[in-house]
């Protein structure tokens, strides 16, 4: 008995102190054999890659210490894995994590909440947020339920829901699949996904995107893939930190996402039972991926997202080997593009990091014996495995446009872009615009029409239908808008913009400015005497859009390793008598992606700069400036890039380019051309003594509440996204709270019977 309560005091001790050793490393190579190698001595996959140079990961010190033995180059980023976490929590700043660019608006769900373990849910809260769901939405998701008799090796059952309209019922419709925890040391993979449930449930009322979305979908989730390893992490870090990956088949477990039968056990994975790839004795081996296996064959999904943790990153098949593109390479690229359009993740083929058999991805994708193809993506969400509580709920909710993308391709969807100016300067004016395919559903229609919001537009044209396209196409389009006669210099023209797809209506609100154009600043870029500079920034004659020249940060080649200069405006650019303004530019780069990157920055002083938003920037990693626009990554063709400039309206501005990089890994660089500010001057400013137009809302941007100008005058309110989402409404009261808001821009609505007012507004926090 006393050499029994000795082992089982050891196990006891190993469990509780174990985390203690995990270390974050970088692991440096100069091959592919190096890499290979280095991979195989960590005995786990990179989290974070730097193509060429390093890759990322948390190992225990003992293998660290095996990297540096075997003369692989290693730098500990964090030698105490439990400290650094607790770390991350102390020194988490609100403020770093909020970007400062109008995105995809949408308010927190108001169920959502935080969970015990570090502020993620644990696997017995996970369950529990699945029981309330049916308790406050009866009729839109299913009771949780176990894939078939399938139990885990601690004789768990692996739960699914299904959100539809009539979810107890199985139902001729399109299905689609999301898991989490594969891996049971990515919370955040579950997390996400109860969050997006909660928001499908709670907008099925408000939102008609969402309803028909739901309505005519089978919406299945499962949660907790590996409940055993989750629960494993939740008992032995009961706050957060817990590193075990694998299920716990007879204790030392399987790689759950090595385990599937495509290419099983070819590349990327392990024979070896202590190793955290190690793909099992078998292909389907694992009652886990039994599990998977058996609802797939039964639910004959379109689409799939497999969540998993972390380096955001959004990854398609294959998998199992480089420079192998699926027959649907071109869907894939289209698709994964409009995916992470708001997140700032990378989209890429999940063999472009390292070769890995036996994934979900390619077995759902290519394995068509037993069941249809699924169109199968992998999300790396977050930067960690845990993050701070803090930063936990805004990681949710960059996933939500990714997530209800997947949705909205499994029918017939289309995106549009506006391609018309910014300001209209005829009365008898065009909306131009693009419309991409991207849903997967063949031979089907989609019809464009605009519909007049201000009352200075007297008319527009008729609908434009768009038919036969294909996944990826691209078409254009044209609609008449004719604006009234007595339209005054600077007002703003706003019209609805819908593309019906069939099933529902997509809406946008697009405003404009009439009047005539003034170019306050003018930069063809045929020298830099406008501009004053650090560096290398200058003209160059290998590339333009204009003949000669264009303005590049490096015109000799490649910008240079551990580089800050900049290139900005030397006299100020006057907007104090401008009622509208645009900055508009031509660019194309190629731009180290996550490291290095351009920012354009804005001044009101030549002291202070914020960055601009843009039609082609996205937000920041880590690495760069966290959650704020910029420009990365390969854009090999030129581009017009618009910016509105209104919130500088009345003010001296200034711009600068800046370019700044890290240590390692360069590229061509930043270029830009043919560089205007533009904007209407002189448009009368008196208010009628109407109330519609003697109402104002201010201030705005606003973060936390807004004031109403003659709110006596209104009876109701209401709040829009850009989308056309109905977000908020009440009565008209003097103050409007708006903190429920994400930053981003609206449509405000003040109701006053026999008209209304619509104003933009943005909220910035």
């Amino acid at each position: 008995m006393k050499k029994l309560l000795s082992v089982l005091f050891l196990l006891t001790c190993l469990l509780v102190f174990g985390q203690k050793d995990y270390q974050k490393v970088r692991v440096y190579y100069n091959s592919q054999a190096e890499l290979s190698q280095a991979i195989k001595l960590s005995q786990t996959e990179p989290r974070t890659f730097k193509k060429g140079v390093f890759f990322e990961c948390e190992i225990p010190k003992v293998l660290a210490d095996e990297i540096r033995n075997a003369g692989l180059k290693i730098e500990i980023l964090e030698p105490n894995l439990r400290e650094y976490y607790d770390r991350l929590e102390k020194e988490f700043d609100a403020k770093n994590i909020t970007s400062s660019c109008p995105g995809f608006a949408f308010t927190d769900p108001v169920n959502y909440k935080a969970g015990s373990m570090g502020g993620y849910l644990n696997y017995n809260e996970v369950m529990s947020e699945l029981d309330l769901m049916k308790t406050l939405y009866p009729n839109l998701i299913s009771s949780k339920a176990a894939i078939s008799t399938y139990t885990t090796f601690e004789n768990r059952p692996i739960y699914y829901v299904k959100i539809s309209d009539n979810p107890q019922t199985e139902q001729n419709k399109k299905r689609i699949l999301y898991t989490a925890l594969h891996h049971a040391r990515e919370p955040g993979s579950s997390q996400q996904l109860i969050y997006y449930m909660w928001y499908l449930l709670e907008n099925y009322a408000t939102n008609p995107e969402i309803k028909s979305l739901v309505d005519n979908t089978e919406i299945y989730f499962v949660p907790v893939v590996n409940p055993d390893g989750f629960a494993y992490n939740s008992t032995t870090n009961p706050n957060g930190g817990g590193m075990w990956r694998k299920n716990r088949r007879s204790g030392y477990g399987v790689d759950n996402n090595r385990n599937y039968g495509y290419q099983w056990g070819t590349t990327g994975t392990s024979t070896n039972q202590n190793n955290d790839t190690y793909c099992g004795p078998s292909a389907f081996s694992e009652p886990e991926n039994q599990a998977i296996k058996w609802l797939c064959e039964q639910k004959n999904f379109g689409v799939a997202i497999n969540a998993h943790t972390s380096g955001k990153l959004l990854l398609y098949p294959f998998s199992y080997a480089t420079n192998m593109l699926t027959p649907d390479d071109f869907a894939y690229q289209m698709t994964s593009a409009e995916m992470v359009r708001h997140s700032g993740y990378q989209n890429q083929i999940s063999a472009a990091l390292y070769p890995a058999s036996g994934d979900s991805d390619d077995w759902m994708y290519a394995d068509t014996s037993t069941k249809p193809k699924v169109f199968a993506f992998t999300a790396e969400i977050g930067s960690n495995f845990y993050e701070a509580s803090g930063q936990i709920k805004s990681t949710c909710a960059g996933m939500v446009y990714t997530n209800l993308s997947a949705l909205r391709f499994l029918h017939n969807y289309a995106v549009l872009n506006d391609t018309s100016d910014f300001f209209i300067s005829s009365q008898n004016a065009q909306f131009n615009y693009s419309l991409k395919r991207l849903g997967f559903v063949d031979n089907q229609d989609f019809v464009v029409k605009i519909t007049p919001v201000s009352a200075n537009i007297s008319s527009v044209g008729t609908p434009n239908t768009h038919s036969g396209m294909t996944i990826g196409q691209t078409a254009e389009g044209s609609i008449s808008l004719n604006l009234n006669p007595t339209i005054a210099n600077g007002e703003a023209v706003t019209f609805k913009v819908e593309v019906d797809n069939g099933n529902y209506v997509q809406t946008d609100y697009v405003t404009k400015y009439y009047g005539t154009v003034v170019n306050k600043f003018s930069e063809p870029a045929n020298s830099i005497t406008q501009w004053t500079k650090t560096g290398k920034w200058d003209i160059t004659t290998s590339q333009y859009v204009s003949s000669p020249t264009s303005i590049t940060d490096s015109p000799a080649g490649n910008y240079s390793n551990n580089t800050d200069t900049n290139i900005r405006t030397t006299s100020a650019i006057n907007l104090t008598t401008a009622v509208a303004a645009q900055l508009e530019f031509k660019a194309r780069w190629n731009i180290e992606k996550g490291y290095d990157y351009v920012a354009l920055e804005i001044s009101t002083n030549g002291t202070t700069w914020q960055q601009l938003c843009g039609k082609y920037t996205s937000p920041g990693t880590t690495n760069q400036i966290s959650g704020q626009p910029i420009y990365d990554g390969v854009q090999t063709t030129w581009v017009k890039e618009q910016i509105d400039l209104s919130n500088y309206i009345g003010q001296q501005i200034y711009l600068r380019f800046r370019l700044k990089t890290d240590a390692s890994t360069t590229a061509d660089g930043f270029y830009f051309d043919d560089l205007y500010v533009r904007t209407i001057l002189n448009a009368s400013l008196a208010t009628s003594s109407t109330p519609i137009e003697s109402a104002k809302i201010y201030p705005n941007p606003t973060s936390d509440r807004l004031f109403v100008k003659d709110f006596e005058k209104f009876k109701s309110y209401k709040i829009f996204s850009m989308d056309g989402q109905l977000l908020q409404t009440g009565k008209s009261t003097a103050t409007i709270d708006v903190t429920r808001l994400a930053n981003g821009i609206y449509v405000v609505e003040l109701d006053g019977g026999s008209s209304v007012l619509r104003e933009k507004l943005m909220i910035k926090k």
